[in-house]
């Protein structure tokens, strides 16, 4: 039996010698703490592509260590401070919420790594540990771990905020993707109003008289 010596029934099962020396991925799902078989295929598919580019001499882009990929916010400053770094990327800014002492927070993990790299381009992760960053945590009104919220940094505006348990995160990475295509329609509508502001003050200034002299480099978008 894999029970604990003297367990009485409902009681935790200890996982076996033999697994727990095993990578998560090669053990049965029963005995998984942390990946499920998404996850293993997705680490399964970055690790071949790596042996295929070391033949080469490469190394693959995608193998950035997770704190890298998704650093810790710990205070107020830290969150302004990625929120700043983001609105100069023009990217989305998300959140995950979580706590060392939450199963449902482990099982995740590796799906928020996962988004975080194929959507690289489009958004910055990072992640609060909820007892380390209490008044952070606080300060974002989070109530519960796991969760997720989504910003565009533009104003710090909450755009999503929703709980992350491993069944829930699909639809996490649907929201993801509603506020991308959101904020890019948005900053394509602000351009074309900016471009068309601008070719209104190019042609005030074309008509002003030849005295006027334009104050610093204001008329740096017209043409001469």
């Amino acid at each position: 039996s894999t029970a604990t010596s003297g367990s009485r029934a409902g009681a935790p099962v200890a996982m076996p010698a033999r697994w727990a020396a095993v990578p998560d991925c090669e053990r049965p799902n029963k005995w998984r703490e942390a990946m499920d078989d998404e996850d293993c295929a997705f680490e399964k598919k970055q690790k071949k592509l790596e042996r295929e580019l070391a033949k080469d001499g490469k190394k693959i882009r995608d193998r950035n260590p997770y704190k890298e990929l998704i650093p810790q916010l710990q205070t107020l400053d830290d969150f302004l401070a990625a929120n700043g770094k983001a609105a100069k990327r023009e990217k989305a800014l998300v959140v995950k919420f979580y706590s060392r002492q939450c199963n449902a927070c482990l099982r995740i993990a590796a799906k928020y790594r996962r988004l975080a790299l194929e959507l690289r381009d489009e958004i910055d992760c990072y992640e609060v540990e909820s007892l380390a960053s209490r008044a952070l945590v606080d300060g974002l009104n989070v109530t519960k771990v796991p969760s997720v919220q989504i910003y565009d940094p533009d104003g710090v505006t909450r755009l999503a905020d929703s709980t992350c348990m491993p069944d829930d995160f699909p639809r996490v990475a649907r929201k993801v993707d509603v506020v991308i295509q959101s904020m890019k329609k948005r900053r394509s509508a602000h351009r074309l109003v900016a471009t068309s502001y601008a070719d209104e003050l190019c042609e005030k200034r074309s008509l002003a008289p030849a005295t006027t002299k334009p104050v610093g480099d204001v008329c740096e978008i017209c043409p001469d």
